[in-house]
């Protein structure tokens, strides 16, 4: 049982989760597409956080060592659709160079 416990807990420790933003163009693409690629991210163990309304698109926590399987179903869906997908890894953003905060 220790064994098992202590298994779990390292896979967790090991699994690093981060936050991506994935935004589709055109604006007007088809809600299937924004669809498809929510399912893709739940697929790979990821899960949705937000989803855009001015934009097409969401953010999603995903384990940082599976963003390469994301980014190999993306292309699928970038060459069945003809849109573009943009995958960026989610960080703070300041006006002012050098801004502590």
């Amino acid at each position: 049982m220790r064994a098992l416990i202590l298994a779990i807990l390292m896979a967790v420790v090991h699994a690093t989760n981060y936050s991506y933003i994935i935004t589709v163009d055109p604006s007007d693409v088809q809600v299937s597409v924004v669809d498809d690629l929510k399912s893709k991210v739940k697929s790979l163990g990821g899960y949705i956080t937000h989803e855009y309304t001015l934009i097409k698109g969401f953010s999603a926590e995903l384990d940082d060592a599976k963003i390469s399987g994301l980014q190999a179903l993306i292309k699928q869906v970038e060459l069945k659709t003809g849109c573009f997908v943009r995958v960026e890894k989610d960080s703070e953003v300041h006006t002012f160079a050098g801004h502590d905060h």
